[in-house]
C-alpha cells in the first residue's frame, strides 16, 4: 500500500508545477505580444498601399482627362484635315482593343511563369468566424479551482503544519494569485489580437475592391491611349 505523501511533498510538488505553468503562460504572453507588434506593421504597412493606390487612381483620372482631351482635339483635327473620322475611330478601336487583348495574354504567360494566379480572391471567412463584428476568441478563465491541493485545506490543517509548511503553503497561494493575474493579461492580449485581425480582413477586402477598380480603370485608360495613339499615327499616313 502506497504511503500518503507528506504535506511538504505535497507542497513541494504543487511548487513545481506553479513554476512550470508560470513559465507557460510567460512564454504564451511573450508571443501574443510580438503577434501585436507584428499586426500592428503589418496594418500600417496595410494603410500606406492604400494610400498609394489611392495616388494610382488619380493619376490614373489624370491621364484619363487627358485623353479625353485629346481625342476632342483628334476629332477637330480630323474634320479639318477632311479625315473620315468614323473610319478612323473604328480602326483605331480595333486596334486598341487587339492591343489590349495582346497585353492580357503576355501578362498570363508571365503569371503562368512565375506561378502566380491569374485571378487572386480573397477568402471571407466563414460567418461562423464573427460575432457581433469581432472575432471570436475562447478567453483563458480562471479556474473555478486552483490548481494545487491547497483548496480544501481547513484551519485545522493549517494549524497542524509546521512554520516552514505554512509558508510553502502560502507562497502557493501568492502564485495562485499571479498566474490568475497572468492569464487575465495573456486574455487581454487575445482579444486585442482578435480585434487588429478583424481590422486586417476588413482593411484587406477594402483594397482587393479597390484594386479591382483601379485596375478596370487602368484597362480603360491604357486602351484609350492606343485608340488615341492609332489615330494620331494615322494622320501620319
Amino acid at each position: 500500500m502506497t504511503e500518503p505523501k507528506s504535506n511538504a511533498e505535497v507542497l513541494g510538488e504543487a511548487d513545481i508545477l506553479q513554476r512550470k505553468t508560470k513559465e507557460s503562460v510567460i512564454r504564451l504572453q511573450n508571443q501574443a505580444d510580438q503577434m501585436e507588434i507584428l499586426a500592428d506593421g503589418t496594418i500600417e504597412q496595410l494603410k500606406e498601399q492604400r494610400h498609394q493606390m489611392d495616388r494610382i487612381q488619380l493619376d490614373v483620372d489624370s491621364t484619363d482627362e487627358e485623353l479625353v482631351k485629346s481625342k476632342k482635339l483628334l476629332n477637330r483635327f480630323g474634320k479639318w484635315s477632311g479625315h473620315w473620322a468614323g473610319r478612323d475611330k473604328r480602326a483605331a478601336k480595333a486596334e486598341a482593343e487587339a492591343s489590349i487583348k495582346r497585353d492580357q495574354k503576355r501578362e498570363k504567360v508571365f503569371r503562368r511563369i512565375k506561378g502566380v494566379p491569374s485571378s487572386m480572391k480573397l477568402k471571407r471567412r466563414d460567418s461562423s468566424d464573427l460575432k457581433n463584428g469581432k472575432l471570436k476568441v475562447k478567453s483563458i478563465r480562471k479556474a473555478e479551482t486552483p490548481i494545487t491541493p491547497t483548496n480544501d485545506i481547513g484551519k485545522e490543517e493549517i494549524d497542524k503544519l509546521d512554520d516552514e509548511e505554512r509558508e510553502g503553503l502560502a507562497k502557493i497561494k501568492k502564485n495562485d494569485n499571479e498566474i490568475d493575474q497572468m492569464l487575465d493579461h495573456v486574455s487581454s492580449s487575445l482579444d486585442t489580437l482578435a480585434s487588429l485581425s478583424l481590422i486586417m480582413r476588413e482593411e484587406t477586402q477594402m483594397q482587393t475592391t479597390k484594386l479591382e477598380e483601379v485596375n478596370a480603370d487602368v484597362t480603360k485608360t491604357t486602351k484609350d491611349f492606343y485608340e488615341v495613339n492609332s489615330r494620331m499615327r494615322r494622320f501620319g499616313r
